[in-house]
């Protein structure tokens, strides 16, 4: 039962929709609607650097705006306060929180999970990391068609449609195909479910953090169940968080050629693009250890 309700709440993102239900009934077995609407794209677009221009703080602030814009991350950092928000809607809550204590919820997550507090973060350690050179760098990569094809494509990865899509879906392409063994190599690269499981379980540390300072004692987890989903996580969720990474691969990228995916691939190793990702899951992070 309990690996059951695993596979159901690993489906949404961060598990801290789950962490939010506070007694949720764990005999729920799916959403009942998957019709949620699609992330748009950022209407920011990233502006042409000049190379050779010397570059100061402003402009080298510039640079990490521009690449979060040409990379899609606007759109995905968006997501934690959207689906956080989504399941505060659920009338189960209502029956355990009063109006006032869900409106301390809401200015919680506003505050520290909405998208310009974990865009903050974000900004920070990607600034922090990386030269001007390396940033124009990371531009440049974006600005090729494949990449531009990618970063709109990944605006979908991270939606709330494919997040909860992806927890009753099977992957349809077979295991042994060519396809198969391309999104498997790019998911190794990318390390998506692993990112993922962390995220995951620094989301359920951080909420229990912050809901204990604004949450009457008896209407918050106790630390014991706390501690018991923790574990339970580390002693079957991993796997569980590839497959899923591999079946939103799967259907986001339905678009993408071998070709083209191999391209991406390659372009997945340099060591700028593995910088970024790890600078990103940093800022990913801290917004929630900062709960």
């Amino acid at each position: 039962m309990l690996k059951k309700s695993l596979l159901i709440m690993v489906s949404i993102l961060f598990l801290a929709s789950i962490y939010l239900h506070f007694g949720h009934n764990w005999e729920d077995k799916t959403p009942k609607s998957l019709n949620i609407p699609v992330l748009t794209p950022s209407p920011r677009r990233p502006t042409k650097v000049e190379r050779k221009k010397p570059l100061g703080d402003f402009q080298k602030e510039q640079l990490v705006e521009s690449y979060l814009d040409s990379s899609g991350l606007w759109a995905q950092l968006g997501m934690p306060q959207k689906i956080l928000n989504k399941h505060l809607e659920n009338p189960l809550m209502a029956k355990r929180l009063s109006m006032d204590d869900l409106e301390k919820v809401k200015q919680l997550i506003q505050e520290k999970l909405g998208v310009d507090a974990i865009s903050r973060q974000v900004k920070k350690q990607i600034s922090n990391s990386f030269s001007p050179k390396e940033l124009q760098d990371l531009l440049e990569i974006f600005s090729t068609p494949v990449m531009k094809k990618v970063a709109s494509l990944e605006e979908y990865l991270s939606s709330e449609d494919l997040l909860v899509k992806a927890g009753l879906m099977q992957l349809t392409t077979e295991k042994s195909s060519q396809r198969a063994k391309l999104l498997a190599h790019l998911e190794s690269i990318k390390s998506e479910g692993e990112r993922s499981f962390l995220i995951t379980l620094h989301s359920i540390k951080g909420l229990h953090q912050g809901f204990a300072r604004i949450l009457p004692k008896e209407k918050r987890i106790s630390e014991k169940r706390v501690k018991a989903t923790l574990a339970i996580l580390n002693k079957f969720a991993r796997p569980r968080f590839k497959n899923l990474a591999l079946i939103r691969y799967d259907y986001a990228y339905k678009d993408l050629s071998n070709r083209e995916l191999r391209e991406y691939i390659s372009i997945s190793q340099k060591k700028v693009m593995l910088k970024a990702q790890e600078a990103t899951l940093r800022g990913i992070i801290d917004s929630f250890k900062a709960l």
